[in-house]
């Protein structure tokens, strides 16, 4: 196929357009952000003294010394926990620059420049974070914290060079921080590579490597043309959830009847409260069960060509608009990130609330720079989609659709445009 090649002046001035889009994003980062670790131990410190008090009075009741000792060790415990963290949330331990990061612990700060990967995963009780450093980079060191659940910073040389950060919780400006990448380090995931329509033309490339780019771009440009809807299934989910929030309030019950049924005059508070929290956990549960049930079948995504809808998002969105996505793989979820291409923001969601949990909903994350969606089972045309063939499905709209943007701005006289069916 003969075709008209871009002049020199256009890719200049393509190149022009990258360093405008690249000069945007830096401005669009602060000087510096200070980091505190979350005050969740300041609720879930006190919240678990009382359960443990409760079983060291029940061991003492009942006469058992596991159950004694046991509740002796976790009071005690709980009740360092949150005498350590009375202060959560006012000292930041870590601070991030344009070029650097400062970590209390470390010997000195590692430069970004650096860093080849990142990730980050909050799992209840700790937010771990792993930055992966290049071969042959200086690696600090590190002191130890004497904190349960404390900042800590651990410089590791072992797989590969890289910096290890436990937090309780991760808070900037007094609001928490979400998880800012995806944790592809602890949980499989998937990421696949991508064209750039903003990179191809700062490269100088001869007539015949114009070429072969040429024909790679319209091969990929070829992708999927239909319409596809990704639904999701989590009746199962529900009725184990219900199941199980249905024996905690059943049991719950029955240990709150406990000292009219043995006629205990003292220590009565020591089963009300224990029963009381079971049976209000089985109702949060039945609850959230129910919202589960609402999600069975609801519409996750929209693929087009073209565009992406999310289930909250009035409006579709370009695939122009991300250059990547990321799927982690969780025991009971799924979850998928898509990455925003620089210069570009998030798409217009409706705000996140606790009736999201009944619906699919998506949430900008990393100040808008990654969209964020958790769900159970996808389905297509009522097939269920595996993890791989999720990854290949998404894969192949958002590598056609940068591929047509590609080709539009190299060669815009042969761009093949998808047509939606």
């Amino acid at each position: 196929m003969t075709s008209s090649l871009q002049p020199d002046a256009s890719r200049d001035a393509q190149r022009e357009q990258v360093i405008a889009q690249l000069q945007q994003v830096i401005q669009r980062v602060p000087e510096q952000s200070e980091f505190t670790n979350t005050r969740r131990y300041q609720l879930l410190g006190p919240l678990f003294t009382l359960i443990s008090l409760g079983m060291l009075a029940w061991g003492i009741q009942q006469g058992k010394t596991g159950m004694l000792l046991c509740g002796l060790f976790l009071s005690a415990l709980f009740a360092l926990v949150t005498w350590q963290h009375r202060h959560a949330g006012q000292h930041a331990f870590m601070r991030l620059t344009r070029r650097q990061l400062f970590v209390d612990s470390l010997s000195a700060p590692v430069n970004l420049t650096d860093v080849v990967d990142v990730h980050v995963k909050d799992e209840g009780l700790l937010t771990l974070q792993q930055l992966t450093l290049r071969p042959g980079s200086p690696l600090p060191t590190h002191r130890p914290v004497r904190q349960v659940f404390g900042n800590q910073a651990m410089a590791l040389k072992s797989p590969e060079p890289h910096i290890r950060i436990h937090s309780a919780g991760l808070m900037s400006g007094g609001a928490n921080w979400p998880s800012m990448t995806s944790p592809r380090c602890w949980t499989p995931t998937a990421r696949r590579p991508m064209h750039s329509n903003s990179w191809m033309s700062c490269k100088a490339v001869d007539n015949a490597e114009k070429e072969t780019l040429l024909l790679q771009l319209q091969a990929d440009a070829d992708g999927p043309r239909r319409r596809c809807e990704i639904r999701e299934r989590s009746l199962g989910q529900a009725v184990m959830l219900a199941l199980l929030s249905l024996l905690l309030v059943l049991l719950g019950g029955w240990l709150a009847s406990l000292p009219s049924a043995w006629q205990l005059r003292s220590a009565q508070l020591w089963f009300w409260l224990p029963g009381a929290l079971m049976l209000g956990a089985g109702l949060v549960g039945l609850a959230a069960a129910e919202a589960l049930r609402r999600r069975h079948g609801q519409q996750v995504l929209a693929l087009t060509p073209d565009t992406l809808q999310f289930a909250n998002a009035p409006d579709p969105t370009p695939w122009v608009c991300f250059d990547g996505f990321e799927l982690e793989q969780r025991y009971l979820s799924l979850g998928l990130v898509f990455s925003v291409i620089a210069g570009s923001r998030a798409p217009a969601l409706a705000p996140a609330c606790f009736k999201s949990l009944a619906a699919p909903h998506a949430w900008p994350v990393a100040a808008g720079m990654r969209v964020r969606l958790w769900l159970f089972n996808p389905m297509l045309d009522g097939q269920r989609l595996d993890f791989q063939a999720l990854t290949d499905l998404l894969y192949a709209y958002l590598n056609a659709a940068q591929a047509r943007s590609t080709l539009g701005q190299l060669f815009p006289e042969v761009q093949r445009v998808g047509a939606t069916q």
